[in-house]
């Protein structure tokens, strides 16, 4: 009998050394705040142009070339150049061309010129669309523009070159007066 209360005092007393171990414990803390400052920037695209009769109106928006004509049947604008220029502060990597909707026509000549006259547009050197002006679908092209920088356009309108026809009689004495509409996003 005194072997077992022997063997449960030790029993007791180790189990008693173990839960001083468990209970003693330490931990430190410290706090250390962090802050970030986050500056959304703006991108700011202008246009420009050393076309002869060009004009640049609306803090540079909006670019209005020369006025061509009257043409033949087979003319060319030739490729009229602009620059895209980036003021902002951060760059441009995209950017959608689209043929502005052209007014309501008073002639049936006006209709079948813009019908039957293409347009070839350049930006940085790589064609964004050559065809026929109606056609002209919204053209996306990946291109960066850094900022405080600017690209080189081309644009020209024509018939009877390549794969567009002359224009036919029933654009005899029209006139049009297309634009493009350019998104640039970030």
């Amino acid at each position: 009998m005194a072997s077992r209360r022997i063997v449960a005092a030790s029993a007791l007393a180790i189990s008693a050394f173990g839960l001083i171990g468990a209970g003693a414990s330490a931990q430190f803390t410290e706090l250390t705040p962090l802050k970030e400052h986050i500056t959304a920037g703006t991108l700011d695209i202008a246009l420009s142009s050393r076309a002869p009769g060009s004009v640049v109106t609306a803090r540079g928006k909006k670019l209005t070339f020369a006025s061509v004509g009257p043409t033949n049947a087979t003319f060319t604008t030739g490729a009229q150049p602009m620059r895209f220029t980036n003021s902002g502060s951060i760059a441009a990597h995209s950017i959608v061309v689209a043929a502005a909707p052209l007014p309501a026509f008073a002639t049936r000549t006006s209709a079948a010129f813009e019908q039957q006259v293409c347009v070839h547009l350049v930006v940085e050197g790589a064609t964004l669309y050559d065809g026929p002006l109606r056609r002209m679908q919204p053209s996306l092209r990946a291109l960066t523009v850094p900022a405080h920088t600017s690209v080189p356009a081309t644009v020209e309108f024509y018939a009877g070159h390549g794969t567009c026809p002359a224009l036919t009689p029933s654009a005899m004495g029209g006139s049009i007066t297309p634009g493009f509409r350019a998104t640039f996003s970030d």
